[in-house]
């Protein structure tokens, strides 16, 4: 559907002259806000429906004992369409009921006869009548509206809770008109009922493109997706942004994607457009601080070489073979931790003890050790483990922020609700996030939520956020991993990218969006090595772009050799650019790599 600008002539709407306010508390939805309707009043049901035959502005249901009006919702899937057709649904069951008779029900795909359009129809949604995107024009994001329009009801919101709440308020109309006058039937009116608690309610209307929808992307950050749009129709909406108070903070472009980040004195956004699915996906959240600028980082001094450093996790018996900690030191002294592994004392103490090591030559104390960024990927137990059960051993140090992103609880239910790949959410996944959080408060820790396309600099060194689940969502995911971030970095002229536990579905979008800018010359191995949860081919697509000379394997040595020939790694050493890789190893093994770092002349066997 096409939003655009509502012409004068389309603009106004027929509102009854007769009107009370009256609060309704919406049925079937215990938490949801009273909601504003108007009521007609007896005197005015009656008077007017005595001129019913001269179309006195009253939709009436039932006609000689048979329907009257049909039921319409979206015939397009995904977010507030499909809600709107269980809406439909719902509505055709309590009519049946009630009144014994089967209303039809359609989807707006359906091509009607010049009598058929005839038929006045109860919409409820985004659909493809005019009338239906008429009063979608004149709403905002966190407004709701019923609307009679010729011989339509339009039951319009951009949300699924407001399109519940009035499709409630609906039904609270029909049913005490029905009480008072015997009859099932909607008079001429139109209700608009603003909710301004949800943030989405403050973003102008993007007036082009598809409207896809507004998601819960967690963290009180909120998704609105915009499909079938262009850049230009993109950059039209920061002006528009700009226009309505938000004040503009860094736009950059990558591979023909553009990321921009807005501030309001509440609110910060951050508006990126995809180019490879003509998508433009604007988030918005309280005020966070903000970041991305080369400024940023313009007083650091160099007193040291940087480097990167892997650390083994693995147990002898094999036992933690997997897990992530990866260290890098900067030019000014600070560090970058990624993860750290899984709960183990061990592990934690080597990665302490590795960082006084590294920074013996210009720290007199433990406590002027800087940790930059602590990067979580995400919340399973054998990347964030030890950072939340060990957090006390770095107490004497100093982490400036922890960056990370969370899942919805909604997005995690849908998943966890799925049959595929079901073992990859009995971890007590959607928990984690919770008890590193509560480890960070208690530490009085920042957190910072990133998002795609976000980039901070520090120490010399460029950290770029290449993937996050707010480049996924609303897709439904099959495995948790999937929210595993995927970060690059440029440190002393070489590129550098972490992917975490990525799947082949996080990968294949980072191969979309980015094509050869994934070129790098270090890169960590995906998921320690195993299983792409069902997308072989999104995994090859970007080792195929990434073409790494170093391969950082974080996986015990006991388990490489079994995974190392897989089809979706094998990219990683017949590339013409590799030459060696690096097993993480048993616990007090480490990999330290000075960089620059120069790979040997020859290709290492895999």
């Amino acid at each position: 559907m096409k939003m655009r600008m509502l012409s004068a002539r389309k603009r106004f709407i027929k509102v009854l002259s007769a009107i009370t306010a009256l609060l309704f508390i919406l049925c079937g939805c215990a938490s949801a806000p009273v909601v504003t309707t108007s009521e007609v009043t007896a005197e005015n049901f009656s008077a007017t429906a005595e001129t019913a035959e001269e179309n006195d502005g009253i939709i009436r249901f039932i006609k000689d004992g048979a329907p009257a009006v049909r039921l319409v919702a979206s015939g397009t899937g995904g977010g507030i369409n499909d809600t709107s057709r269980e809406l439909v649904v719902r509505l055709g069951k309590y009519l049946n009921e009630k009144t014994g008779l089967d209303f039809d029900k359609y989807r707006d795909t359906r091509k009607l006869t010049e009598e058929e359009e005839k038929m006045a129809e109860i919409v409820i949604g985004i659909t493809n009548r005019e009338e239906s995107i008429e009063a979608y024009e004149a709403i905002g994001y966190d407004d709701c509206s019923i609307t009679v329009s010729g011989n339509k009801i339009l039951l319009s919101a951009y949300t699924d809770d407001n399109l519940l709440k009035v499709y409630n308020a609906f039904i609270t109309r029909i049913s005490k008109a029905e009480k008072e006058h015997g009859e099932y039937c909607f008079s001429e009116e139109q209700t608009v009922v603003s909710t301004p608690k949800n943030a989405s309610g403050e973003l102008p209307k993007y007036t082009s493109g598809k409207y896809a929808g507004i998601y819960d992307a967690g963290g009180k950050t909120e998704l609105l997706l915009v499909k079938a749009t262009d850049k230009d129709e993109f950059m039209e909406y920061l002006e528009l942004l700009e226009k309505s108070g938000f004040e503009k903070y860094s736009v950059r472009e990558v591979n023909g994607n553009v990321f921009s980040i807005y501030n309001s004195e509440k609110y910060t956004v951050n508006a990126g457009f995809y180019d490879y699915e003509d998508s433009a996906r604007i988030l918005i959240e309280p005020l966070a601080p903000l970041t991305g600028l080369e400024e940023d980082d313009k007083d650091h001094k160099k007193i040291c070489e940087p480097m990167i450093t892997m650390l083994g996790l693995d147990t002898e018996d094999g036992s933690n073979a997997n897990g992530l900690s990866v260290l890098i030191r900067l030019e000014d002294g600070r560090f970058i931790i990624f993860d750290g592994g899984h709960n183990s004392s061990t592990n934690s103490i080597n990665l302490l003890e590795e960082m006084k090591r590294q920074s013996a030559d210009y720290v007199s104390s433990e406590d002027k050790i800087t940790v930059a960024a602590w990067v979580v990927t995400h919340v399973h137990g054998d990347h964030s483990g030890m950072m939340t059960h060990n957090m006390g051993r770095f107490s004497g140090i100093n982490i400036e922020k922890v960056l990370m992103n969370t899942i919805s609880r909604e997005a995690l239910d849908a998943a966890k609700a799925s049959n595929e790949y079901k073992d990859n959410f009995d971890a007590g996944e959607g928990t984690g996030d919770t008890s590193l959080m509560n480890t960070l408060d208690k530490a009085g820790i920042e957190y910072r939520r990133v998002h795609t396309g976000q980039v901070f600099f520090m120490g010399g060194a460029k950290m770029e956020i290449l993937y996050t689940l707010d480049s996924f969502t609303p897709k439904l995911l099959n495995a948790f991993n999937t929210t595993s971030l995927v970060v690059g970095l440029e440190i002393a002229g070489q590129k550098i990218i972490i992917t975490g536990d990525a799947t082949g579905d996080a990968m294949q979008i980072c191969a979309n969006m980015y094509g050869d800018y994934l070129k790098c010359d270090i890169a960590s191995v995906a998921h320690h090595g195993y299983t792409t949860w069902g997308n072989n081919q999104g995994m090859i697509n970007a080792y195929n772009l990434m073409r790494p000379a170093v391969v950082l394997w974080c996986q015990g040595s006991k388990a490489y050799p079994s995974y190392k020939d897989k089809v979706y790694n094998k990219p990683l050493f017949e590339s013409e650019e590799y030459r060696e890789v690096f097993v993480a190893g048993f616990r007090g093994e480490f990999h330290r790599l000075s960089l620059p770092y120069t790979p040997n002349e020859q290709k290492a066997a895999a």
